[in-house]
């Protein structure tokens, strides 16, 4: 099924040589025969009858391991991935999955998968993609697969579109989608009834609120900002909502990041540090947002709907002090703008099991697995295979979670451009500049600006790549 490469290299940036590693002797299968064969003469001189060899004697189908990790583990999302596993087993008793959840967030992910690239002990799939590893030779080219997979019609053929444009020049496939993770905009609406305010629907009524629902000597403020790992990726989205500019480049090949209305809303946003949120803000993840949200120290907080099973179950499902909504619509244009991220799960190009993993990732990708898991997760399944199950009671965030992904309102989706082998490392270097933008040591200006001029650095070695 699967064109089987020899001698494959990363071109991974590490002066590490990749070695291959030696297979194991088994004893050949020539020695069982002859076991079997002596067993049954001794069995025959006796004179006894030949008594059927019991179950765990009989030769057992051959097992293959296959190994898979993900990011952004928790006890809660594990169960998922739990119950994957099951479910392979059942349908596929000849593979063994090996899973591994990783806490953290991805920039934590990355290190921990690029150390695994570099001592030759990375897992055969990941439910993580980022573009530098089609750049290294990591990802395995998946057409192959996908063009002889009879269920190929199972997954959005807008899905697969867009899994394709990750690679805008050969539009090869080297990521299988699963499903779409949409942000939007938590808030505490009894802390909002409580000071008069309804969520806010532009962003002029977003830093209203901040303002009005910040006590400091009660410990409460109107935002918690996240200012650790992440924060880069959080405030491309904001600033894009705000500006409503759908894409990061212009026809020239300049980038608009640092547009004047992009510049307008980091300075304002970022400057609500530790006047309107908390002075802990500037190392928070989005473990940190959520429990400061949880622990009413915070009235809003932007993230996926990935937080709303935790968020849910602190606050024992009374929806009066939780809600999930859009981001409010953009100042200049009054455009509702989304933000959806596609999740998938990509190979390692050096697996020695390819065709078994293969198989794991499209029962990872489909209804029986991402149902449950999305319901977990926060997220909307690709599948068009969606049962009556699915039908099933949903919380009012995960249906606003599949109005976003479908963009009926009329929304425009923010296009980041995730193809640049370089886009999240360009990411984990400004995160620090956003920490300096937060106590006042730089200017907004001056960070976009450095963030444009990478950017726009990042496009033009891909476009003469």
């Amino acid at each position: 099924m699967s064109k089987r490469l020899k001698n494959v290299t990363y071109s991974f940036p590490f002066s590490i040589l990749f070695r291959q590693k030696k297979e194991q002797n088994r004893l050949p299968k020539a020695a069982f025969s002859l076991l079997g064969v002596f067993a049954m003469l001794l069995s025959g001189c006796s004179g006894s009858a030949t008594v059927p060899p019991s179950e765990s004697a009989v030769s057992s189908t051959p097992q293959t391991t296959v190994k898979f990790w993900t990011y952004c583990s928790t006890p809660e999302r594990d169960q998922d991935f739990i119950r994957f596993q099951q479910l392979l087993k059942e349908k596929n008793p000849e593979i063994k999955l090996e899973y591994l959840g990783l806490p953290g967030d991805s920039s934590t992910f990355m290190q921990k998968l690029d150390v695994a690239i570099a001592s030759d002990t990375a897992p055969d799939f990941t439910d993580f993609y980022d573009s530098k590893y089609i750049k290294y030779g990591f990802y395995e080219p998946l057409d192959a697969f996908y063009n002889t997979w009879s269920e190929r019609n199972s997954l959005s053929s807008a899905a697969i579109a867009q899994a394709r444009a990750y690679d805008p020049k050969q539009h090869q496939l080297y990521t299988l989608p699963f499903s779409m993770q949409p942000w939007g905009m938590w808030v505490r609406p009894d802390l909002l009834q409580s000071a008069g305010l309804s969520v806010p629907q532009t962003w002029e009524e977003f830093f209203t609120a901040t303002q009005t629902l910040t006590n400091r000597e009660n410990d409460q403020y109107g935002i918690a900002l996240r200012g650790g790992p992440g924060s880069s990726n959080t405030l491309e989205a904001l600033m894009y909502a705000y500006s409503g500019i759908p894409n990061y480049f212009d026809k020239n090949g300049k980038c608009t990041i640092n547009n004047p209305r992009n510049v307008e809303f980091a300075q304002q946003y970022l400057g609500l540090y530790n006047r309107y949120s908390a002075q802990d803000d500037l190392v928070k993840g989005w473990t940190q947002l959520t429990q400061s949200f949880q622990a009413g120290k915070a009235g809003i907080i932007f993230h996926n709907f990935g937080s709303g099973t935790s968020i849910a179950m602190a606050f024992y499902g009374d929806k009066t002090r939780y809600r999930a909504a859009v981001f409010p619509k953009s100042k200049e244009s009054g455009q509702q703008m989304r933000f959806v991220a596609m999740r998938s799960v990509s190979m390692n190009s050096k697996s020695k099991v390819k065709d078994a993993a293969f198989q794991a990732m499209t029962l990872y990708c489909g209804a029986e697995v991402q149902i449950p898991r999305c319901k977990t997760q926060g997220e909307v399944p690709v599948s068009t295979e969606l049962s009556t199950v699915y039908s099933d009671y949903r919380p009012d965030y995960l249906l606003l979670a599949e109005k976003i992904v479908e963009g009926k309102d009329g929304s425009a989706q923010i296009l980041a451009p995730v193809y640049l082998p370089q886009y999240s490392d360009i990411q984990a270097q400004m995160e620090p500049k956003i920490q300096k933008v937060m106590t006042g040591s730089l200017s907004a200006k001056e960070m976009l600006d450095q963030w444009a001029s990478l950017l726009e650095s990042a496009k033009r070695d891909f476009d003469r790549s």
